[in-house]
């Protein structure tokens, strides 16, 4: 009997006893729960980042905490009195000079006028020691205005308590070539190209002169205490990477995103208490790196994504995004990842997914995405990674369209959906499979009524040309009939579960092949 004909009335015969751990929700009255009860399947290889980025990265995006973190660190902001850093006072006629070099700092810097006025401020602080510089006359302008403002940088972020900060305080009273500094860079010529200073206790807000390092191609501060950074930085015409992941920055400022946009091209936001995008953001038509992952964005999702058209990576997971996926992101033929997992997404996946040419992963695991699963998916040649578990798909499976992945998909997940469908003979065309998993698609209400007979019927034979399959998930269905004995042909496999179905054969002698 095909269960798919009458939904709403238990297959027969029902096994005798379901056990306790199958699911009872009724759909969809009641969701299932955010967080799903089997284990997250691993998805994200070692390192994600870029090979131009620093190697030493956190990459593990954990869940959202119970509650929002503290907005700004616990412990307190950095004295402005000087260290010994910035504390060198000049030794010959200080005045004439420092009344000359106040004035050029602020013809290139109006915004600066007031804290240069300012004889505790970190701005004037970092004059007082360009001007006591050995070989201060020796330097360009621009010289002085990049030592002036990475002086700035060191106080403004509590420089005195980094864990690292080789060269950033004087050497024997003897300010020292800046370009030697832990964590910068510059050319041959003395000029700075970046800085990168992850991971290394800075604390505060990034000052508005940062704007000024004109040719700094990569800025990395991620892993830090950072609570803002300035407009700025986005005027920087030849800044490529700016990665701040990592931090309590609650806002992405825009007033001075320019409207052509900029050169930038990785921009890394994860993990911070960001709540809302920008509409000025989508000029930055350069970026091809957008991370916005585990912040606490709850709004729908803009549509001024499709703006981007170089994106290749879009992280907006662990999130707050409601309604449906917009069809401009659809349009995103250059995106090669997409992760909206863990959010609150509705309606359905559209059939224009087949755009996506150059889709790699799609993971829209943990939302309350309905509907079928669209054929179309099956023309996304590239594709090695489909999370949809933890939804409300529902119907049949297009196991015919999917099996025209089988050169590239090795993780398919539909778990915990209400799917009312069998598995097709051509699943062993997925020759490259490393994960499946179809488990806890059998749905009964809390009146025990039949809502979703889940994966039922035989488990084709073919299912053992899956030489590759480490992981493999059936549990909590209403699959029948017998255990195929090609199962124990899958020499790499890890974990099998067949729990809680209606199967009613032996363990075939060929598991005895199954030494994992």
């Amino acid at each position: 009997m095909n269960p798919s004909n009458n939904p709403t009335s238990a297959p027969t015969p029902l096994p005798s006893q379901r056990p306790s751990a199958s699911p009872t929700t009724m759909f969809p009255t009641t969701p299932p729960s955010k967080t799903p009860t089997t284990k997250r399947p691993t998805r994200l290889p070692t390192t994600r980042r870029p090979t131009s980025m620093p190697t030493q990265r956190p990459i593990a995006i954990t869940r959202k905490p119970s509650s929002s973190p503290t907005k700004y660190p616990t412990t307190n902001k950095p004295s402005l009195q000087p260290t010994n850093m910035l504390t060198h006072r000049p030794t010959s006629s200080p005045t004439s000079q420092l009344d000359v070099l106040r004035t050029h700092l602020v013809s290139i810097s109006p915004e600066s006028s007031d804290s240069l006025d300012d004889e505790k401020s970190y701005q004037y602080r970092a004059m007082e020691w360009l001007l006591a510089n050995p070989g201060y006359n020796s330097f360009s302008d621009e010289r002085k205005v990049q030592r002036w403002v990475i002086a700035i940088i060191y106080r403004s972020l509590n420089g005195d308590e980094w864990m690292i900060k080789d060269g950033w305080t004087q050497q024997l009273g003897v300010p020292t070539d800046e370009c030697t500094w832990h964590g910068v860079v510059c050319d041959s010529t003395s000029v700075l190209n970046s800085i990168t200073l992850s991971e290394n206790s800075l604390r505060g807000e990034i000052p508005h002169e940062i704007g000024l390092l004109a040719n700094a191609k990569s800025l990395v501060f991620h892993t830090n205490s950072i609570w803002s950074f300035p407009p700025s930085v986005f005027a920087i015409s030849s800044l490529q990477v700016l990665d701040l992941d990592h931090n309590f920055i609650q806002e992405i400022p825009s007033e001075l995103i320019p409207p052509s946009g900029s050169n930038l091209t990785e921009l890394y936001l994860s993990n911070n208490q960001i709540t809302f995008i920008p509409d000025e953001l989508f000029q930055l038509q350069s970026v091809t790196h957008l991370w916005l992952a585990n912040n606490q964005i709850s709004s729908s999702l803009p549509s001024g994504l499709g703006l981007m058209e170089k994106l290749v990576d879009l992280d907006l997971e662990h999130n707050f995004f409601t309604g449906s996926i917009p069809a401009d992101i659809y349009s995103l033929v250059n995106l090669q990842s997409l992760y909206l997992f863990d959010n609150m997404l509705t309606g359905t996946l559209s059939q224009s997914i087949s755009q996506m040419k150059s889709l790699k992963i799609l993971d829209l695991h943990t939302n309350y995405i309905s509907g079928v699963v669209p054929s179309q998916i099956g023309l996304l040649d590239q594709l090695t990674e489909l999370y949809l578990g933890d939804n409300y798909f529902v119907g049949e499976l297009p196991w015919a369209q999917l099996s025209s992945l089988g050169l590239s998909l090795q993780e398919l997940d539909v778990s915990q959906n209400y799917l009312n469908s069998t598995i097709g003979a051509e699943i062993g065309m997925l020759s490259n499979l490393k994960m499946l998993r179809l488990d806890s698609n059998y749905r009964l209400d809390v009146d025990g009524v039949l809502v979703s007979s889940g994966i039922w019927g035989q488990i084709p034979q073919s299912i053992g040309n899956l030489k590759e399959l480490e992981e493999l998930r059936l549990d909590n269905n209403y699959l029948g009939s017998s255990i195929p004995s090609s199962i124990g042909n899958m020499n790499k496999l890890v974990s099998l579960r067949l729990e809680s179905n209606n199967l009613q054969s032996n363990i075939p002698s060929s598991f005895g092949n199954l030494t994992r």
